[in-house]
């Protein structure tokens, strides 16, 4: 699946342990499906690709849409990756 990889390269399987190890969780969502289209209309994504985190309270904790964040970004918005 072409989409998958884009994400697989966006979030390599260091970061998604690391983020496995401080209790967080990685899911991905394409905007072709119910609950993609939901969350795209929830949080207001109007370009792709897009990447949404939510913190435990359900608020948005980083948003990048247009281009996939860097790993930089990615470490920078959960603050102790």
């Amino acid at each position: 699946m072409k989409d998958q990889k884009a994400v697989d390269m966006c979030i390599d399987k260091s970061f998604a342990q690391a983020l496995r190890l401080n209790k967080l969780r990685d899911e991905t969502y394409f905007a072709n499906t119910r609950k993609g289209a939901e969350l795209a209309a929830t949080f207001s994504v109007m370009d792709f690709p897009a990447m949404v985190l939510i913190a435990e309270d359900g608020t948005n904790a980083g948003f990048w849409q247009g281009h996939l964040p860097s790993q930089a970004e990615l470490s920078y918005a959960v603050g102790y990756i």
